[in-house]
């Protein structure tokens, strides 16, 4: 959770609650434009190869993101971040094209949700 922490990101890091809100702001430009790129990946090396490595690379970019020593490490982590988290969007309709609807409605009786 980034947002409850501004200010204290702010703090740690001796800048503006400004400047830690482009953080969040290049995350979700990101996750705007990635799509436009991870999908045709997608679709050129598979759904599969794409997610793995994107997911991969999304979680390993939250350890410097943590430890960021300052404003400019932690906004280009975080907007980095921002384009391989944006694989969900960009392959998510997806699954529900791949995956055969008998298939969705027995996950869903078992988990009592229908």
């Amino acid at each position: 959770m980034f947002s409850p922490g501004i200010q204290q990101i702010a703090d740690d890091l001796n800048t503006t609650k400004n400047a830690v809100i482009g953080c969040t702001t290049g995350f979700v430009v990101m996750l705007g434009i990635g799509p436009l790129i991870l999908a045709p990946l997608s679709e050129t090396f598979g759904r599969r190869n794409v997610y793995i490595y994107c997911y991969s690379a999304f979680s390993i970019l939250q350890i410097p993101a943590a430890l960021a020593p300052n404003i400019a490490t932690l906004l280009a982590v975080r907007t980095i971040s921002g384009f391989f988290g944006a694989v969900a969007i960009a392959n998510g309709s997806s699954f529900y094209a791949i995956v055969p609807k008998s298939c969705i409605l027995t996950l869903c009786r078992r988990r009592n949700h229908l």
